[in-house]
């Protein structure tokens, strides 16, 4: 217990949890720090609702003295996480949603990858997805859409079209205490997307951002995601033009500016097709054939023609088609999660 005494008082790193209805996977997410290699860590839960429930089950991992919690009324996302970092100690700050995981060794790693680049204010590792038990590549820190092929990761500082190229970066990144101070944290006019807008506001903001390629973090895939819900999908793609649109300008550079026209195409592309799909499966075959017709506007792929062919001539034979075409997907996936990270991980 004197250890950990020790290395609480002064943490490398703490933990940002902003907790609010994940009851049911809280206790894992907190397990996955308890297991960390390297002890050095502390986590403020806030507990951003200010329900019992909630407070019950943290409780308990506060006998240990690197883990806090900290009982609020809900004032989001942002300012669950603000909450968490203005009670933080460490020097830096890991924003860390309450149903996600991260690696027993997650600590170890990023301490050397900022042991060996210190001029470094902010890292982000990789990381894996999984859901109902089964693992996937996460899609979003320079990875393909495919979520299988990984791309190269850029070796030096990120710049804004690397961002808006690839889109995300994985948010449960390792923030200087003062990068992150010096813009003000999660302070953003688009909360569904302020995880990406902190980003562009830090390189905007000329602090040195990078990327490894270590999957150090476990992404949770819920059914009930807002990310999943249709009607979730216009402000989300409103929200992440805006903050794209305000970066680049901010910066006025001539390759910040067509990185932008790029990354607007390829959100509203993909917002499209996902429209279309979900016409589809609620049987609105025009509704479907008009977003089909969009995402064509915006990238001519051969998937968008596909598709868009599909939905004018034969859209039964899609409708029959698209199971096979899901369980052909899955088990792909399933044998890749299966060789990449052994079963012992599920």
């Amino acid at each position: 217990m004197g250890d950990r005494e020790s290395s609480a008082s002064t943490p490398l790193f703490t933990f940002l949890i902003p907790a609010y209805r994940t009851e049911p996977w809280i206790s894992e997410t907190l397990d996955s720090l308890i297991a960390q290699t390297r002890p050095d860590w502390e986590a403020v839960v806030v507990d951003n609702g200010n329900v019992d429930a909630m407070a019950a089950i943290v409780a308990p991992y506060t006998d240990d003295p690197r883990i806090r919690l900290i009982r609020q009324e809900n004032s989001g996302y942002g300012g669950g996480i603000n909450a968490a970092a203005d009670a933080a100690h460490g020097r830096w700050f890991v924003p860390l949603c309450s149903d996600d995981l991260v690696v027993e060794n997650y600590c170890e790693d990023m301490a050397k990858a900022i042991e060996s680049s210190p001029e470094v204010d902010v890292l982000s590792p990789d990381a894996e997805m999984f859901e109902d038990g089964t693992l996937r590549l996460f899609a979003q820190t320079f990875v393909q859409n495919s979520g299988v092929a990984r791309r190269n990761v850029p070796t030096g500082d990120l710049t804004l079209p690397d961002i808006m190229e690839q889109q995300f970066l994985y948010y449960g990144g390792a923030f200087r205490r003062e990068a992150w101070r010096g813009v003000g944290g999660h302070d953003s006019d688009t909360p569904r997307v302020e995880d990406l807008d902190l980003w562009l506001r830090l390189v905007a903001g000329g602090w040195s951002v990078r990327a490894i390629p270590d999957v150090l973090g476990r992404y949770r895939v819920r059914a009930d995601s807002m990310s999943h819900a249709p009607g979730s999908v216009d402000v989300f793609e409103d929200e992440a033009v805006h903050a794209f649109t305000r970066a680049a300008r901010s910066s006025g550079r001539p390759e910040d500016l067509a990185a932008l026209d790029v990354a607007v195409r390829r959100l509203r592309y993909v917002s499209s097709i996902r429209r279309a799909r979900w016409a589809f499966l609620d049987g609105d075959i025009p509704a479907a054939r008009q977003a089909a017709r969009a995402a064509l506007a915006q990238r001519r792929t051969p998937r968008a023609a596909a598709i868009a062919l599909g939905l004018a001539l034969a859209p039964g034979v899609l409708r029959r088609l698209r199971p096979w075409k899901q369980e052909i997907t899955r088990r792909v996936l399933d044998v890749i999660a299966a060789r990449k990270w052994g079963r012992s991980h599920l």
